[in-house]
Parts: structure tokens; C-alpha cells; sequence
């Protein structure tokens, strides 16, 4: 009987420490995996509408499923803080600052071969 259960804890730790070691390697660590879904991509604003000023502005926040970690931004009008951020729990955030000329600007995300867009209008 003490055979079998040396055989059977030797058995169970190997398991165990063979279950460890394939988490392990590179790859995309700590990336949710993709499981085949179709990738969306959501935008929220905040505020959509600001002051012409140059100096107003708005947040931009990308949320991410089942898609790339990198987001792509763009706009038409304004300047965005950056360009690429990498969505951390799904979630990627820019803030844009308004131009001094008057108008809407588009904001564009892009994860993937997904993208989005929101406007913000300038006035």
C-alpha cells in the first residue's frame, strides 16, 4: 500500500509541476486568449462637445473584445495625447485637445482589423 501511494503522490507532483511549466514560455503573457469571437471595439466620449480654444479637451476611451491589445487612434481635427496605446483590462484611453478652428472632429480607433469612431464637436 505505501508503494502505491509513493507512486500515486509522484505521480500528482509531476502532474502538477508539468501543468506550471506550460503556462510558462513567451508569448502574449497576461493577453486574454483568443477564442475565436468576432474582435469589436467600443468608444466612449467625455465630453463630446468642448471649446474651440486649443486648450479644451475630451477623453477618448477604447474598450477591446476579443481583438488586438494595441489600439491605433487618429482624428480629424484636434490632437490626440497619443497615437497608440496598448489596452490594458480591454481598455485603452487618449485625451483630445481641441483646435481653434470650429468644426467635428473624428476620432478613429483601430485594433486589429476592428476600428470605431466618435465624434467630438469643436464650438
Amino acid at each position: 500500500m505505501k508503494d502505491f501511494t509513493r507512486r500515486f503522490i509522484s505521480l500528482a507532483v509531476a502532474a502538477a509541476g508539468a501543468l506550471a511549466v506550460s503556462g510558462c514560455g513567451e508569448g502574449n503573457i497576461g493577453a486574454p486568449a483568443f477564442t475565436g469571437a468576432t474582435p469589436t471595439i467600443t468608444l466612449t466620449v467625455d465630453p463630446s462637445a468642448i471649446p474651440a480654444d486649443g486648450s479644451s479637451t475630451s477623453r477618448i476611451k477604447a474598450r477591446v473584445v476579443n481583438g488586438s491589445q494595441t489600439v491605433n487612434f487618429t482624428t480629424t481635427l484636434g490632437k490626440l495625447s497619443y497615437e497608440t496605446r496598448t489596452a490594458v483590462n480591454g481598455e485603452a484611453e487618449v485625451v483630445l485637445t481641441s483646435d481653434t478652428t470650429t468644426g467635428k472632429a473624428t476620432v478613429r480607433a483601430t485594433s486589429g482589423s476592428t476600428s470605431a469612431t466618435v465624434d467630438v464637436t469643436f464650438g
